[in-house]
């Protein structure tokens, strides 16, 4: 299925757009960080709240717009969108300041925010019914790994001589790229001409009252949104476990940030292949806790026993750790597939777009309510490693929504 002239076009244009949001997002901070050190500390941060402000101020907007003409069309433009932001950004990183580059970003958030409808509600209208859990996974393992690879190449870029010029070009051939694959994503028409709202506020409101006000949808979507919780606020304490915690240098954090796309890769694709997922909800958070509560446990007993990336991997204890976050975000990796493709299968054809729009703006505020906690939890007196365990007993609260899913 992976190379059918049906779902490989919208694959491909698909991962390497992820690709390009996280290599630019991260050779932009970077840049930030170490151009401008005295503001750097609070531009950083701005960055991540530029990408995700879109989502949920436009969503509604991008999901009627989907709904409403040929999802293929609407691809195409805007993938030429994406080009363009991919020029006036490769120029941001050469010559501009910190504004130009968060102005471009934000460019970036409003482009994905347009994008993230279609590339989902297009699927059910590409492959068949039966292949559909498949697809998801495809689409999910490759996003994130498409996290992880631009984040790293991002970063590796900029360090070389005349990164910003490699860091620049790189986002243009990588866009290029996406738009020639777009070209060939097959036609999918809209179902009706629907009138878009563009009182942003009235239309997400309707949206997301016709999501949560379905009962066959509302788990689904509650369910994908923990799943952002989960993912946001692992990625943002992983590095302070490193630094705090264990009292590692950056290449322990490196490790320890790459086993969890990796992970959620390789969940997102055995998901695919399951023959009936939902019904592995409720295991798979019992696992995701299970691990997150043992790697809690573990890491502050660890403090101190590795400098090093290559000290942490020599020993059985640094292995053990990596195995926790490895195996939890492959069960979390299996849960979010089935989740996002009983969306998608259970929303009226004619609202699909919107369906996944709603979900969308519910995933922009349930990460920046995590984050708004995660931020406020240190000054309780909470270490990373607790925020952890937090999480893991938060997360068996939320079991019992994924297992009403499956139903």
């Amino acid at each position: 299925m992976l190379f059918s002239r049906q779902f490989f076009p919208i694959f491909l244009t698909q991962a390497l757009s992820a690709l390009l949001d996280n290599l630019y997002r991260n050779a932009a901070v970077l840049l930030i960080a170490f151009r401008d050190p005295v503001h750097g500390a609070s531009l950083v941060p701005l960055a991540g709240l530029l990408f995700t402000l879109p989502f949920a101020l436009g969503s509604a907007p991008a999901g009627t717009i989907a709904d409403s003409f040929d999802k293929a069309v609407l691809i195409r433009a805007n993938r030429v969108t994406e080009f363009c932001l991919s020029i006036a950004g490769a120029a941001a990183l050469i010559w501009g300041g910190a504004g130009i580059m968060l102005g471009v970003l934000f460019g970036f958030g409003v482009q994905a925010c347009f994008f993230g409808p279609l590339k989902f509600a297009i699927l059910p209208q590409l492959v068949p019914a039966g292949s559909l859990m498949r697809a998801n996974g495809w689409v999910a393992a490759s996003t994130f790994i498409a996290i992880l690879l631009g984040t790293i190449i991002g970063g590796a870029l900029i360090a070389l001589p005349g990164g910003t010029l490699w860091a620049g070009g790189v986002c243009i051939a990588t866009s290029a790229v996406g738009l020639i694959a777009a070209r060939f994503v097959p036609s999918a028409p809209a179902h009706a001409r629907m009138k878009i709202d563009w009182n942003i506020w009235r239309a997400t409101g309707q949206q997301l009252r016709a999501v949560l006000g379905d009962a066959a949808l509302r788990g689904p979507a509650l369910g994908v949104s923990w799943f952002w919780v989960l993912g946001s606020v692992m990625l943002a304490e992983i590095p302070l476990i490193a630094a705090r915690t264990l009292r590692a240098d950056t290449t322990v954090a490196t490790v320890l940030l790459a086993c969890f796309p990796v992970g959620l890769g390789l969940g997102a694709m055995l998901a695919g292949r399951a023959r009936r997922p939902l019904r592995l909800l409720a295991g798979a958070a019992l696992a995701v806790s299970a691990l997150l509560i043992d790697f809690a446990i573990e890491a502050p007993a660890m403090q101190g026993r590795w400098g090093d990336a290559g000290a942490m991997l020599a020993d059985w204890q640094g292995l053990h750790l990596l195995a926790d976050l490895m195996l939890a975000a492959i069960a979390a990796g299996a849960f979010v597939v089935p989740l996002n493709a009983a969306l998608q299968s259970r929303a009226r054809a004619d609202r699909r777009a919107r369906t996944v729009a709603a979900n969308n703006v519910l995933n922009a505020i349930a990460i920046v309510g995590a984050g708004i906690v995660a931020a406020a939890l240190p000054l309780l007196g909470a270490s990373p490693p607790a925020i952890i365990g937090l999480l893991a007993l938060a997360n068996l609260a939320a079991a019992w929504g994924w297992r009403a899913a499956a139903d």
